[in-house]
């Protein structure tokens, strides 16, 4: 062996650990970013930042006796620990509400001021409840010009108020609801 090939050999292996620690710095600080996040890998506290105009919008454009917390179960604990709180370990319901909060804000900020409310299936029975009181609240107080709801029941609603206009599509047909005054 010559002392060239040494030299290269050498060469290549400075090389060689070079590249490794590179790797593995990247590997590092990717590992440091994953950590940092929660499990909807968006940090809590940020989106509560993000969110935080949102939440002034709201409770300054809703009147206080139609506010509905966002999340269920132990409310004081969510009061308490509302900025720690995990998104994803939220229940369907619970991020149906806050979608909903997000979108009803969204819509008293907007151009055009409609609210689309999809999935509205997905809310726990009280939360159906409060959640269309809310949304006659912003309706009758002009916070809101048009509010569609859309959700996927088992049957038409028995009683329905003078205030909502109602339509059941099934297999592609519409049932109920005075069309030409929805139009």
């Amino acid at each position: 062996m010559t002392l060239r090939v040494v030299l290269e050999a050498a060469a290549q292996r400075e090389a060689s650990i070079a590249e490794a620690k590179a790797a593995h710095k990247i590997v590092v600080a990717w590992i440091d970013m994953a950590d940092a996040l929660p499990p909807t890998y968006i940090p809590t506290e940020t989106l509560a930042d993000a969110i935080g105009p949102a939440n002034d919008i709201l409770h300054t454009e809703v009147p206080v006796r139609h506010r509905w917390l966002v999340t269920g179960g132990d409310q004081r604990q969510h009061r308490r620990d509302l900025r720690q709180l995990a998104l994803g370990l939220l229940s369907k319901s619970e991020r149906w509400r806050c979608d909903a909060a997000i979108d009803l804000t969204t819509a008293t900020t907007s151009g055009p001021r409609l609210h689309l409310l999809d999935r509205f299936d997905v809310a726990d029975l009280p939360s159906r409840r409060r959640a269309m009181v809310l949304r006659r609240a912003v309706t009758f107080d002009r916070k809101v010009d048009s509010v569609v709801v859309a959700g996927t029941l088992k049957k038409p609603m028995a009683k329905k108020p003078d205030w909502l206009q109602a339509v059941w599509i099934e297999a592609g047909h519409t049932f109920g609801g005075d069309h030409q005054k929805a139009a």
